[in-house]
């Protein structure tokens, strides 16, 4: 094996002699140096590296084994057909007067429609784990930062859906959005679900397609093997439809030994319209196919994905993956990191899963995932989009078969909206974390939500679009608990399709059930006391305008078979107390609901709060969430519906909304 360096006067193409120094070009095994200053254009088929592999002592040095070391422009031809096949890693190493570009197309300069590039990671099996990625982008210099640009100018539509249903055999098909789709281009169809078992993750009905023809939004495919519904709201069916094919592609060439990895460490990763293919990932934690961190520290730093597809297969392998993109600490980013319009599709092999498709982690700055549908193809996986500190955005994307499709664990201001939930088996789960789900799609899940053991956290879902019969649930407990610590809070408020069950409660300032219990009442707030001096508060807020005859009530309900305990509610206006009554408790039978209310008048034009104080000598209390005011006039009618209510069974955390439309009132003043 040789060192063939650049020329360093500019550089020129690949297989030309002169630019190289010494006038040789590089080996099939040599190690190629391109120097700064000099740009090196692929032109043809291009290999160099023997193999070695980077010492793990010294993973940023220049003097490391890299087989490819840049300190200056690798390009990719945009008039000819390219390919880059590195056996061993790259290095993008940045120091002072070093550029280190990967330039495989730029917004200002994308590869051409018909003209493809491909970048073979680790040529011939190559194997590394842990840190040695296949490419790495360092910068030790505030000045300049490593560089990973990806673009086509050959723009698909990733991720569409079906316009009516198919049966299987299926050899044409209709959807929504076929913008860039050509002959050969590989198609995704995502399963209909038409059943729910206790584990909808189960079906596994897939069709992977090739386009054999393209008329419009109409397309030819070659045969399906299963039915597969639409996206109608009448059917309820998902109808996904994902291409996962471009002319630009990164590919580990089927090798399931192999571990791509780009790892950039302040840096930039821009990829627009590309495809990777057998994106294989033995599991590491450090190590995902795409990996970006520390990218906070250098101005100019940001991971921009948009439109691509990624695709996966290590069902030869006995091992879990790690995500495909793997977002790490973006604290003060010049820019927003994001993904867009991606296509994430794994294989595995059964038993195994993917840990992580997408994985933000540990970061300051929020990130933004858009339009993103993610595929778990034969097996179940675990984790769809994954945060760990660090907030997140997540706009209409879509989980397909995974244990948990939004997870978020140590996190803040983490939110989803208009995003579905499919052949999942946990739609959210919540470790140390809060987060709002806006307008979240279930469909065909076991579970709404889940709390884990030992964690804290606090969810918020406004107006949940889901159909009890597509969400298994023994009991019709929509929320699966393990043993739920102190501190949790989970609030479901419009959920669809469902006006008994317009807003939920579940508050837990101490556990208030038996350990043996399996579950809780769905529809009310848990409170406990450990002892008649100690005092657990609870409160809700509304606007009394001076004058305002009020009317503030609850059904409670013991959960124990004796205890001492007195429950306290008051009606305030700032610090004065409008009304207050204590209710003694003890003489509640277990198990059965009792309206309690108070009343009385504002003073003034304000936020008037509703609080509620209850203490015990280790007494355990179900109550539902509290009511809206009512005027004097509304009095007599709404506690009329509130005992219809309880003697219809109705019980549900607040039935505000439901109440107010009996009574006459519109939904929205009682139902905020």
């Amino acid at each position: 094996m040789a060192t063939v360096s650049s020329n360093g006067t500019g550089g020129g193409l690949w297989h030309d002699p002169s630019s190289w120094s010494g006038g040789s070009v590089p080996g099939i095994n040599d190690k190629v140096i391109i120097e700064a200053g000099d740009t090196i254009e692929l032109d043809g088929y291009c290999e160099c590296g023997d193999g070695t592999r980077v010492s793990d002592s010294t993973p940023w040095s220049p003097d490391s084994n890299y087989q490819l070391l840049l300190k200056g422009t690798l390009r990719a031809s945009r008039t000819v057909d390219s390919e880059l096949a590195v056996k061993g890693q790259i290095g993008a190493l940045v120091q002072t007067g070093w550029e280190s570009t990967l330039d495989f197309g730029t917004e200002a300069d994308p590869i051409p429609a018909g003209i493809n590039f491909t970048w073979h990671f680790n040529k011939d099996g190559f194997s590394g784990r842990g840190y040695y990625h296949s490419v790495v982008l360092y910068c030790s210099s505030s000045s300049r930062i490593g560089k990973l640009y990806m673009r086509s100018a050959h723009h698909r539509t990733r991720n569409t859906y079906l316009v009516k249903s198919y049966p299987a055999g299926t050899t044409e098909i209709e959807v929504n959005d076929a913008t860039g789709w050509q002959v050969g281009d590989k198609l995704i169809l995502a399963p209909q679900w038409t059943t729910v078992t206790s584990d909808p993750r189960n079906n596994y009905e897939y069709d992977e397609v090739e386009i054999t023809s393209v008329s419009g939004n109409t397309i030819g495919i070659t045969a399906t093997s299963y039915a597969h519904g639409y996206d109608d709201e009448e059917d309820f069916e998902a109808g996904a439809v994902s291409n996962v094919t471009s002319n630009v592609v990164i590919t580990g060439d089927g090798d399931d030994r192999i571990f791509p990895c780009i790892y950039v460490y302040r840096g930039v990763v821009d990829m627009k319209d590309v495809a990777g293919e057998y994106m294989n990932n033995i599991y590491s934690y450090n190590a995902p196919p795409i990996k970006h961190g520390g990218d906070g520290y250098w101005a100019g730093s940001y991971t921009a994905i948009e439109s691509c597809a990624f695709t996966s297969d290590t069902s030869n392998l006995s091992y879990n993956q790690e995500a495909t993109v793997y977002i790490y600490a973006p604290r003060q980013l010049e820019r927003r990191s994001y993904i867009k319009g991606v296509v994430i599709a794994n294989r595995v092999k059964t038993g195994r899963y993917v840990q992580r498709a997408v994985f933000n982690y540990y970061g300051g700055r929020s990130s933004l995932v858009e339009d993103t549908n993610i595929y778990s193809l034969n097996s179940s996986s675990n984790y769809g989009f994954s945060n760990y500190q660090q907030p997140t955005t997540y706009n209409h994307c879509k989980v397909f078969n995974y244990m948990y499709s939004y997870s978020l664990h140590d996190n803040v201001d983490t939110d989803t909206n208009n995003c579905w939930s499919i052949g999942s088996y946990y739609n959210i789960l919540t470790y140390n974390g809060t987060a709002i789900h806006n307008d979240l799609g279930v469909r065909f899940v076991r579970y709404l939500a889940r709390f884990s053991e030992g964690w804290r956290g606090k969810i918020t879902g406004n107006r949940f679009n889901f159909k009890p019969k597509h969400v298994y649930q023994p009991e019709d407990d929509y929320v699966y608990y393990a043993d739920i610590p102190d501190g949790n809070l989970i609030r479901f408020v419009d959920l669809q399709n469902d006006p008994n069950k317009q807003q939920w409660y579940y508050s837990f300032g101490r556990k208030w059930w038996e350990s043996t219990e399996t579950r809780i009442d769905p529809y009310s707030i848990g409170m406990s006391s450990t002892s008649d001096t100690y005092v657990v508060p609870h409160e809700r807020t509304f606007e009394a305008s001076t004058g305002d005859a009020l009317l503030v009530g609850l059904y409670v309900k013991n959960l124990t078979s004796s205890y001492i305990g007195i429950l306290t509610l008051s009606i305030l206006q700032g610090s004065d107390v409008i009304t207050t009554e204590d209710f003694d408790l003890t003489a509640l039978t277990a198990d059965e609901w009792t309206l309690l209310s108070i009343s009385g008048t504002a003073t003034k034009t304000m936020t008037t709060t509703f609080r509620i104080e209850y203490k015990g000598d280790g007494g355990q209390i179900a109550i539902t969430d509290f009511q809206q005011p009512f005027t004097s006039d509304e009095k007599s009618q709404a506690k009329a519906v509130w005992a219809e209510l309880l003697s219809e069974n109705k019980i549900s955390g607040s039935f505000g909304k439901e109440v107010g439309s009996n009574i006459g009132l519109i939904p929205p003043i009682l139902g905020k």
